[in-house]
């Protein structure tokens, strides 16, 4: 009696724990072996990656956040976005094929999906010349269920993203102005603090400002980074339940893996509402918005910001990762 007692409860503690896990952010597989300070990923261990070709290339990332959409960077599309403007024939529609289910660009895969994309949402607040709302939306021809989705922050974060581990993935550059890697790479990598970042975009002589709707990631002792070839690619958290969260997206940096530098990421929890709406544009379901735990003290963080004084410095270049 007491055995069945037992089994009883261990059925139903399985049961409501399934139902409690979200059906996102799974990965494949384990962890492959041990970017910039990377390893490679492992076959096929993340199914939401997408990448977005242009000539046979990798040109820039993204991640699958519904069966039918890709989230990138909005400056992956900068370099077409005049040619909008100057030809009434070209489409930003036409610029990339999506490819899904990669994990070599050098060899042929039988398991990669290809994909054209029907619409381009880029932010309305985008600017080319200025790395703020660095966000874009892909919509993809057709459904691609057999992809599992990455899972989408919620705005109520717990503490938000101080002191959290992410990682980050890509086939970009292995070194600053190095070739591109033939295999999906991942690292991982510390998010700062608001203050942190803000002190480490003026050291830059940039504007703080830059990073109002972002962060920064990586390591001020240097050595792992994203760089050219990242960009629109995923920042990940892993959630309550053991899922991935997109947090983050590739933005821009200042050479790769710099020593007192960090790489700036597009935060997505602060541009949820204007998903929400693209998606509901195109009657996509949003089943995909997960709450993630807090990891460190975010409270002790946000005690040491302070007005910062700016001084004049030698200005770094903000490079952008395609």
């Amino acid at each position: 009696m007491n055995s069945n007692l037992l089994l009883l409860c261990c059925l139903k503690t399985i049961y409501y724990s399934l139902q409690e896990s979200p059906s996102c952010g799974r990965p494949y597989g384990g962890p492959g072996p041990k970017i910039v300070g990377g390893y490679d990923v492992g076959y096929y261990k993340y199914p939401w990656y997408a990448a977005l070709i242009l000539e046979g290339e990798v040109f820039c990332g993204g991640s699958l956040i519904t069966t039918k959409t890709v989230i990138t960077a909005a400056h992956c599309f900068k370099p077409f976005i005049s040619l909008v403007i100057n030809n009434d024939s070209f489409k930003l529609e036409d610029v990339f094929i999506v490819f899904l289910g990669i994990n070599n660009v050098c060899r042929y895969e039988d398991d990669v999906r290809k994909f054209r994309t029907q619409k381009v949402y880029i932010h309305d607040d985008y600017i080319d010349n200025i790395p703020y709302n660095d966000i874009a939306l892909a919509v993809l021809h057709r459904d691609a269920s057999t992809f599992t989705p990455v899972c989408l922050p919620t705005p109520n974060h717990v503490g938000g993203l101080d002191l959290k581990e992410g990682f980050v993935e890509g086939f970009g550059a292995i070194f600053y102005s190095g070739p591109d890697s033939c295999t999906l790479k991942e690292a991982r990598v510390l998010i700062y603090s608001d203050y942190s970042c803000k002190k480490m975009i003026e050291n830059t002589g940039n504007d703080p400002d830059y990073v109002k709707k972002a962060f920064c990631a990586g390591y001020l002792s240097g050595g792992i980074d994203t760089c050219q070839g990242d960009s629109g690619g995923p920042l990940l958290v892993v959630g309550k339940h053991g899922e991935y969260v997109l947090e983050g997206i590739v933005s821009f940096g200042f050479g790769c893996a710099e020593k007192d530098l960090l790489g700036v990421y597009t935060n997505l929890s602060e541009f949820l509402p204007w998903i929400r709406a693209k998606l509901k544009t195109e009657n996509v379901r949003q089943e995909n918005f997960i709450e993630t735990t807090t990891l460190g003290d975010v409270k002790n963080m946000r005690r040491r910001r302070r007005k910062m004084k700016r001084r004049k410095r030698k200005r770094f270049q903000i490079m952008y990762y395609y």
